[in-house]
């Protein structure tokens, strides 16, 4: 039975995401100005997050605190191996396995960041004697996420340099 559930939850992944990156060239052809790199991180970002968070709050409000984390691990493991991964795959696979072209300015940076969260998200979880996120963690967090939405969007905007090169 969960094959089905699991091929079935593959099938909605990949049609929503379809939509959202429908809903993003849009607003990039109607409002020429956002770049789809600013896109990307704010319009498709919220959008693969929100339904995670909003799954792992029911989660934590059901005194199910470890559900809340797995789902938010894994929700994320399971789009970076699969959401991306597998596409990418079959167009290399219908390309004879040529490399594809790919403007990775600012991947550094990006990583950066993914491991300060990263490394900042398991020193909250490690530091209670009993494994959970406090509503301060949230607002850290919450916080740093803003304030890299601010540094990202004024190097996106040209509004300044970025900060590693």
């Amino acid at each position: 039975r969960w094959p089905l559930c699991f091929l079935g939850a593959m099938f909605w992944l990949a049609i929503f995401s379809w939509m959202m990156l429908e809903i993003a060239e849009q607003i990039h052809y109607n409002i020429p100005v956002l770049p789809e790199s600013f896109l990307g991180i704010t319009v498709c970002a919220i959008g693969t997050s929100f339904p995670n968070a909003v799954a792992s709050i029911l989660m934590a409000q059901q005194n199910k605190p470890a559900a809340a984390i797995a789902n938010a691990l894994g929700s994320n493991v399971q789009n970076v191996f699969l959401a991306m991964a597998l596409p990418w795959v079959i167009y290399s696979a219908q390309t004879d396995f040529k490399p594809i072209e790919q403007n990775v300015a600012g991947i550094t940076e990006g990583v950066f960041w993914m491991m300060f969260t990263l490394v900042l998200v398991v020193i909250f979880v490690l530091l209670p004697v009993t494994c959970t996120l406090s509503k301060f963690n949230g607002f850290v967090l919450l916080a740093i996420y803003c304030l890299y939405l601010i540094l990202t969007s004024g190097e996106t905007f040209g509004w300044w340099p970025p900060l590693i090169k």
